[in-house]
């Protein structure tokens, strides 16, 4: 049995490149441990430490949300333009410092600046780290690619919030203190370790000046297809944005007593049930047409908010959440899977960034009227709202499978190797 699960690793290990583990391993796990153990307790942080409302910690995960919108439109431009490995690691070492700074804001004005700044700089890295793996993978590898990567995120959801909630009961400096180790080391291994990815200009096409990768966006508002995929995920993604970092840990602890340390243990729950299942789930769900995929995704995940505003208990708090991952299992590679499928090679980082943009927006305005229905109404409308926003994504991505795209139904297009003479080994 031990030679038989060695020899699987071996031939898993050997089946993808040296850089896609390194990404995995050196800047995807750190990185989501420090962001596990600050962001899904900010809220928690925010309320106790300046005594402001939930409708001040809504306008406060609104600012951060815009600016993913505006630092996911520059990262997607700058990778495109620049390449995939600088871009990575200045938002990775940039968002890491400014996370520091917040553990030591002396008002609330002054560390909702820094929050704005982290999310401005981090997001950067997003689109270039997306595009990397894309530019890595062969296209019959990219679901399964991305379902490792899940996996890989799914051990942060384990750690980070038990290490968290652990801490946060006694202080939260060492939670930003953590974040910015894990980030300044993310971005001198991606520094050392990575090559550039970026695929290399041919002889004809000299490099568009940042101006103009910047307007190439224009095209990507034009692809109709595109925008209505994004439409619809923007409904599922903008709730989602509560289980995190928003509503969901002063619901929890406000109306049933749930602490920190509770808290974290559901967003652990989280992450274990990715780790033992994202892989087979990925292999199950390749059989299907994508939107078919998303909108089962979709509305597994409403019917894990409709149980969170229906319950009481901890054990259907912990039920809601096993149905919210399952659902985020099947959904996520195959938002990622369908993206890379829609975007040309050439402009593959802006079409990440316009991704990232949408989903930053419709989490702009989650906060906001989750803080309002929290503060003024009966919170529970939060989870019924954010699960009717599902069940309207489920007949969204319905539609669009009876209308499908070409790109989507044809083989996933060559894998375009690296140019030699960008970055290092």
């Amino acid at each position: 049995m031990t030679n038989r699960l060695q020899s699987t690793a071996r031939r898993l290990i050997g089946s993808y490149p040296r850089s896609f583990w390194i990404i995995a391993v050196a800047d995807v796990f750190p990185t989501g441990v420090g962001h596990m153990l600050v962001f899904p307790f900010l809220a928690f942080y925010a309320t106790n430490r300046f005594g402001v409302g939930m409708t001040q910690v809504g306008l406060l995960f609104t600012a951060m949300a815009v600016c993913d919108v505006l630092g996911s439109m520059l990262g997607g431009a700058l990778s495109d333009r620049f390449g995939r490995k600088p871009v990575l690691a200045l938002g990775q070492l940039g968002s890491g410092f400014a996370v520091l700074l917040m553990g030591w804001a002396e008002s609330f004005p002054s560390f909702f600046t820094l929050a704005m700044l982290v999310c401005l700089i981090g997001s950067t890295g997003g689109p270039a780290r997306s595009a990397m793996m894309t530019d890595l993978l062969p296209g019959e590898k990219l679901p399964a690619g991305f379902g490792i990567l899940r996996v890989v995120g799914g051990l942060t959801f384990v750690i980070g919030p038990l290490i968290g909630g652990l801490l946060a009961t006694g202080s939260y400096a060492p939670l930003f203190i953590i974040k910015f180790a894990t980030n300044a080391f993310a971005a001198a291994t991606i520094l050392l370790t990575v090559r550039e990815t970026r695929p290399a200009e041919d002889g004809e096409n000299e490099p568009a000046s940042l101006t103009r990768t910047l307007t190439g966006y224009r095209k990507v508002l034009r692809d109709v297809p595109f925008l209505l995929f994004l439409g619809a995920t923007m409904l599922v993604f903008g709730s989602l944005g509560q289980v995190q970092r928003g509503a969901l840990s002063v619901y929890l602890r406000d109306l049933h007593g749930i602490s920190e340390q509770g808290f974290g243990l559901l967003m652990s729950l989280n992450g274990f049930l990715v780790i033992l299942l994202q892989l087979p789930i990925a292999k199950l769900i390749s059989r299907f047409h994508p939107m078919a995929t998303m909108g089962a995704g979709a509305l597994l995940i409403a019917g894990g908010f409709w149980i969170f505003g229906g319950s009481s208990s901890y054990g259907l708090f912990m039920a809601a959440m096993i149905v919210i991952a399952v659902g985020q299992m099947v959904l996520l590679p195959t938002n990622r899977f369908v993206i890379a499928r829609l975007s040309p090679t050439r402009m593959r980082g802006r079409y990440i960034g316009a991704a990232g943009l949408g989903v930053s927006a419709a989490q702009a305005v989650g906060p906001v009227f989750a803080g309002l229905v929290m503060d003024h109404l009966d919170p529970r409308w939060v989870w019924y709202g954010a699960g009717t926003l599902g069940l309207i994504a489920v007949t969204w991505f319905l539609m669009l499978r009876r209308h499908t795209d070409p790109r989507l139904d044809r083989e996933p297009a060559a894998h375009v190797s690296p140019s030699p003479a960008r970055g290092s080994t």
